[in-house]
């Protein structure tokens, strides 16, 4: 199911099924959604979060319910992710840093709440996604509105980064090792012993 416009009635996308807001970048208006393991919903965005749904990326409204009680770990949800050049062009996203986190906020708004969500539901798909990355993708609930949908993107540090951070506390741990003993931990010096001989 695809295109832009409205659906009164509730819809029940089936595994093999696909839900694609828009012929592009675009919004579908529909009533209660029943989503099943196996079942593809295909996400095109043009930015890198900056903007809004239904203009930089796909935008579902659902008046009423959003229920994901068919969808598991074992038969999760496809997600798959498109990088658009534009609203209506494939290509890479024109703005885009994959060493920061990124939020495509309420690219799925409901009336009436999501109910059995689970992160783990969601299997992401990046081979539309033009761009580098070293992070990962997750569908999750909106922390200021649970009733909605974000698609969120944590980012990973670059191996250099960590490296550096390694290195700056080995040389910590060496310069505290390193460091002279403060004077009162040192042994007290042994006496010279008077001139002369004993008898």
């Amino acid at each position: 199911l695809g295109g832009t416009g409205s659906i009164a009635g509730a819809l029940t996308i089936n595994a093999g099924g696909t839900l694609s807001p828009g012929a592009s970048i675009a919004s579908i208006a529909t009533g209660s959604n029943t989503w099943h393991g196996g079942m593809d919903f295909d996400f095109e965005f043009d930015t890198d979060g900056s903007g809004a749904a239904g203009t930089n990326w796909d935008l579902l409204t659902i008046t009423g319910t959003l229920d994901l009680t068919n969808a598991s770990l074992v038969d999760p949800i496809l997600f798959n992710l498109f990088t658009m050049a534009d609203a209506s062009t494939p290509g890479l996203l024109a703005t885009w840093d994959a060493d920061v986190d990124h939020t495509w906020a309420s690219f799925v708004t409901t009336t009436g709440g999501i109910t059995a969500f689970d992160v783990d539901k969601f299997s992401i798909g990046t081979t539309g996604f033009q761009n580098l990355f070293n992070g990962m993708f997750s569908v999750v609930q909106n922390i200021d509105n649970p009733n909605n949908l974000d698609l969120v993107y944590i980012a990973v540090p670059e191996p250099p980064i960590l490296a550096l951070l390694a290195a700056g506390g080995l040389a910590g741990l060496m310069l505290r090792r390193g460091r002279p003993s403060p004077a009162s931990d040192r042994p007290a010096a042994t006496p010279p012993r008077p001139s002369g001989t004993d008898r």
